[in-house]
């Protein structure tokens, strides 16, 4: 007979234990205090066991306390540069503002000076007559220039318009095939016959006769 006890019958003969000994309680819950009452009240089990909750509860606290380490430093790394930007800010504003002063006082000086000059008065008012005629030419050759663009536009657009009518009259006039002016039954009436245009060449009657009475101003087509 196979003596050796393989994992299976170490779980039935621990059941059989378990059910002896607790045998008002369902098997996993028997097995359970079986398991708690022996194996692990042993010295050495319970020292692995202490041993494992203790680095449990050290790997929680340490990253408890990472996480609060880096959200601090993330904390005090904004609040740093909130604080950063703004005195750089009111470093360029000051500088900013300090150039403008010095600038307006050099500015002010030089032209003291200036206005104090008799050639610096004439030189002014030259300056100024110059740019009032020069202001004068340029905004009048730019309003000549406006007016002949718009005659020349308007020109070219009359001229495609007539040769548009041109085209589409000689056209008209090349279709035609006979006109005259007949009396049908003492009615007088003008008799057109001509071709259909080129886009009309696929229907059937390529010609048409055209009726004109100015009596009754009616025209027929047939």
């Amino acid at each position: 007979l196979d003596r050796k006890l393989d994992l299976e019958r170490f779980h039935a003969i621990f059941e059989d234990i378990a059910s002896t000994q607790h045998p008002s309680l369902p098997a996993q819950e028997a097995v359970s205090k079986v398991v708690w009452a022996s194996i692990v009240m042993l010295p050495d089990v319970k020292k692995m066991m202490w041993n494992e909750a203790k680095r449990m509860s050290i790997e929680v606290e340490v990253r408890r306390v990472c996480a609060q380490t880096r959200i601090a430093a993330r904390v005090r790394a904004r609040q740093h540069l909130a604080r950063y930007l703004e005195a750089k800010a009111a470093a360029v504003v000051i500088a900013s503002r300090v150039r403008q002063y010095l600038a307006r006082l050099f500015v002010t000086k030089l032209l003291r000076h200036l206005r104090e000059s008799e050639e610096y008065k004439l030189r002014t008012k030259c300056a100024r007559a110059i740019q009032t005629e020069w202001r004068r030419y340029f905004w009048r050759s730019r309003f000549l220039g406006h007016q002949r663009e718009m005659l020349e536009d308007r020109r070219r657009k009359i001229a495609e318009l007539r040769a548009r009518l041109r085209e589409k009259r000689e056209r008209e006039q090349a279709a035609i095939v006979y006109r005259d002016i007949v009396r049908i039954e003492h009615v007088f009436s003008a008799v057109t016959i001509y071709f259909y245009d080129e886009c009309h060449l696929d229907r059937a009657n390529t010609m048409v006769i055209e009726v004109y009475v100015p009596a009754s101003k009616e025209t027929f087509r047939f």
